[in-house]
């Protein structure tokens, strides 16, 4: 009998070591750091969540149903399409993190996207990068917020940074040509409008508008910027037709 009860309880052993590594990691408390606003400074509070979902390659699709909404990067990981976030979605950027999400973040009105860190030193905080270029994204979306085309922007969502290293980029798409007819991925698969500029905010609205490569104007309103608010941590925001934080580019004219 305790022979068999002893093979019982190593098969157990054996079968827990196998499960993947996010499953386990997944049940781990992970801390993080908390900030506000107390009316005359910046308050802070470390905090754990019990259970939230490990970011890899694959994770697309950050839902405030999931896990309650919590996620977390940790080590090296770069996504290569853009991540779509529905409800209300916490991110933690562990410490010595690096995110890399090519093709931005989709935070649209009536969903949020709150970010915290673990510390204050730029060279351990985490790091979250999120770009629109020519290799990876419609020229009309937010880096972080809205998506947009040349009818017209959709408004950000809510962004809330407590800490972490944060980049978003909507960068010059093609400084010298417009598409002239050929269909490129980097456009969505339209082949009329000029890709001189990124039209979206680095974070906040989707863009709109553009001039064709026969240099007819297509005049359409951006998305509004939506709330962000910046408790803490390091923002480095660009875009070449909308603003770093708030609206969408309305036009090319």
């Amino acid at each position: 009998m305790k022979k068999r009860m002893l093979s019982l309880f190593c098969v157990l052993a054996l079968g827990l070591t196998l499960l993947p590594t996010a499953a386990l990691a997944a049940q781990d408390p992970v801390w993080y750091i908390e900030r506000g606003w107390d009316g005359s400074t910046v308050t802070e509070q470390t905090k754990t969540v019990d259970t939230c979902t490990p970011i890899d390659k694959t994770t697309v699709t950050w839902d405030g149903s999931t896990t309650g909404g919590w996620y977390v990067a940790s080590g090296n990981v770069t996504i290569d399409q853009r991540v779509t976030v529905t409800g209300d979605v916490y991110l933690i950027l562990t410490d010595g993190c690096t995110l890399t999400i090519n093709g931005g973040i989709q935070v649209e009105e009536d969903d949020s996207l709150t970010i915290y860190g673990q510390s204050d030193q730029a060279d351990t905080m985490g790091r979250l990068t999120a770009s629109i270029n020519a290799e990876n994204a419609t020229i009309w979306d937010a880096a972080i917020g809205g998506s947009g085309s040349k009818d017209g922007g959709m408004d950000g969502g809510a962004v809330t940074i407590h800490g972490g290293f944060v980049s978003a980029m909507a960068t010059l798409i093609d400084e010298d040509e417009s598409t002239g007819g050929n269909d490129d991925e980097s456009t969505g698969g339209n082949d009329e409008v000029s890709t001189h500029y990124a039209h979206g905010a680095a974070i906040g609205g989707g863009g709109g508008g553009g001039v064709t490569a026969d240099g007819e104007s297509f005049v359409a309103n951006g998305g509004d910027g939506g709330t962000v608010i910046i408790y803490g941590g390091v923002v480095d925001a660009a875009s070449d037709g909308g603003a770093a934080i708030g609206g969408g580019g309305g036009s090319d004219v």
